[in-house]
């Protein structure tokens, strides 16, 4: 069910939408071909628009403006720190000997700071192997090498890999700590309100620890920032993906 709901989803995404689009005017060329060159042109102005990173950074402000950038120092203490996965794909040798990080990568950096400044006496790693992964194995388990190499203790880090999607990883982890217990949330900014009203739901008392952030403050203009970037698509998509899992959020409860 996880795995449709997923897959139903990327559906909806921009480039997704965009190939929907232009296979449907393919189609229908002959038959209306005014309709089809609008509706390719239509698609073909979506995909730039969204592809664009200017818009992309904005449309992620839109999820990450309730959490700015904090500096570790500045966070209170808490019993332990939760660091979401999301930021690599387990080794698969010979091919890939080591993990593979992501650009979401910051997450993990961002937590071992906290343990090291001593925020917490625990980092719980929550993460296992995702719906419609590609990835040969669960996350969290390879990130626990990472938070070590990074300077966290082994006997700190409490591994987590069974839970497949956001909700799975708050219920999950809250059976590893005592009700109501104060925990410095770790993620992307823009995977933050998901993941806040996710671990609240769960009987937590979340300290939100956002990291990642893809808007930028003052950040000059070029050219560049309307010009179509890979990057910037995959960003849009990832605010695609957080606006449709809020939905279902709110749909499910």
């Amino acid at each position: 069910m996880i795995a449709l709901l997923k897959l139903a989803g990327s559906v909806l995404y921009p480039l997704n939408l965009a190939l929907i689009a232009f296979v449907a005017a393919g189609l229908a060329g002959r038959r209306w071909p005014v309709a089809a060159r609008r509706l390719a042109l239509l698609a073909f102005a979506w995909l730039w628009v969204w592809s664009m990173p200017i818009v992309a950074e904005r449309a992620a402000w839109s999820l990450e403006r309730d959490y700015p950038p904090v500096a570790a120092t500045a966070l209170p203490n808490a019993d332990a720190i939760i660091l979401l996965g999301g930021f690599l794909d387990a080794a698969q040798p010979p091919f890939a000997p080591d993990p593979d990080l992501n650009s979401a990568a910051d997450r993990a950096w961002f937590a071992a700071r906290l343990w090291r400044l001593g925020k917490a006496p625990r980092l719980v790693c929550t993460s296992g192997l995702a719906p419609l992964s590609r990835s040969s194995a669960a996350e969290c388990p390879a990130a626990a090498r990472l938070l070590q190499d990074f300077g966290v203790s082994d006997s700190a880090i409490v591994v987590e890999a069974a839970s497949r999607t956001t909700r799975e990883n708050a219920v999950e982890t809250a059976r590893l700590l005592p009700p109501g217990a104060r925990v410095l949330l770790v993620t992307s900014a823009r995977h933050m309100p998901r993941s806040v009203a996710e671990f609240e739901t769960a009987g937590l008392t979340v300290l939100p620890a956002p990291t990642d952030h893809a808007y930028r403050r003052g950040r000059p203009f070029a050219i560049t920032a309307i010009l179509p970037s890979p990057g910037a698509l995959a960003t849009s998509t990832s605010v695609w993906h957080e606006w449709l899992g809020r939905a279902w959020y709110s749909f499910s409860n």
